[in-house]
């Protein structure tokens, strides 16, 4: 890949549009290395990632203009690496546990004692690429309705994942406000604030980067045979449902299984219960203040290991 960029670079000028296609390929290709971890530099891959997107970025703006929307899901990339970058350095424990992206519950230290060398503050720099996506929709004509809040509650989630919870309030309610005040209000709110979220969840359009990420997503430090959403994933997956309160601070609580295939053993329970625990959601939100709500449910699936449910059926008898 790093040929590929060369040659792109020698037939092409530094801010030639047609390098985007092989900033595309050159982006999906250093997450999925980086997931993957294809060989011992996982960080060098997210750094990789990071300069294309920039340099992506650079080229929309030089053609297209400051406020240009197709650098919405660029940022959206980027903001998304330094979560990545977050994760990889281990800056915290207690934010990696309670990311829902990662899903990771195994050895900690032996998969993070790399000797990465210090980085800049992700949590600053994603607050940055952020705050240019709010700009850029609130300096484009043709903006559609309601983006510029749908990015500001990306800024909102970003604070409440790096446990900010006074300047994710203050933000979520800024949120209400701007929705409130369109025509189609209740259609967003719901959108935003009406559903169970787990997060991070960035994402402002439809896009080739949203699709990526969402697919290295399922990648990124090794989720074992436990996964979340509505569908099953396979046909022979089997899942748990499990019910529960939901805080302020998007926080689940409570937690009580309310549906389980026949093969679900114990350990998959457990380990169900101790992934919704490290989850962050987005709040839910009511007449602009944060509410605590009850009935709340979650599926988890997990492939069947026939050899373990056989084991836990002996000890039970």
């Amino acid at each position: 890949y790093s040929k590929m960029r060369q040659l792109y670079y020698r037939n092409y000028k530094f801010n030639d549009p047609r390098l985007l296609p092989a900033f595309r390929k050159l982006t999906k290709w250093h997450w999925f290395a980086f997931a993957k971890r294809v060989d011992d530099q996982p960080m060098n891959h997210l750094l990789m990632a990071r300069e294309t997107i920039l340099n992506a970025i650079g080229i929309i703006k030089s053609n297209y203009g400051e406020n240009d929307l197709r650098q919405l899901d660029l940022y959206s990339a980027l903001v998304m690496t330094e979560w990545y970058l977050t994760l990889l350095q281990g800056e915290s424990k207690e934010i990696l546990m309670q990311s829902d992206t990662s899903g990771f519950q195994g050895d900690f230290d032996n998969r993070f004692s790399d000797p990465w060398r210090p980085l800049q503050n992700t949590y600053t720099s994603g607050k940055r690429h952020i705050e240019e996506m709010i700009r850029i929709t609130q300096n484009n004509p043709e903006t559609p309705e309601g983006a510029e809040a749908k990015a500001t509650v990306i800024l909102a989630d970003w604070h409440l994942m790096f446990k900010k919870k006074m300047a994710a309030d203050e933000a979520y309610k800024q949120v209400w406000s701007q929705l409130s005040a369109l025509d189609n209000s209740d259609s967003l709110l719901q959108e935003i604030f009406g559903k169970l979220v787990s997060l991070p969840d960035i994402n402002l359009s439809d896009s080739w980067y949203f699709d990526s990420q969402k697919a290295v997503a399922s990648e990124v430090l090794d989720q074992h045979d436990i996964d979340q959403g509505i569908e099953k994933r396979g046909t022979k997956d089997i899942s748990v449902d499990l019910t529960f309160a939901l805080s302020t601070t998007g926080r689940a609580t409570g937690s009580e299984v309310i549906k389980a295939d026949p093969e679900i053993t114990k350990s998959n329970i457990m380990k169900a219960k101790r992934r919704l625990r490290y989850t962050r959601f987005r709040p839910r939100y009511a007449d602009g203040e944060a509410v605590q709500t009850s009935g709340e449910l979650i599926r988890y699936f997990f492939k069947p290991d026939p050899a373990k449910a056989l084991a836990e059926a002996q000890n039970e008898k």
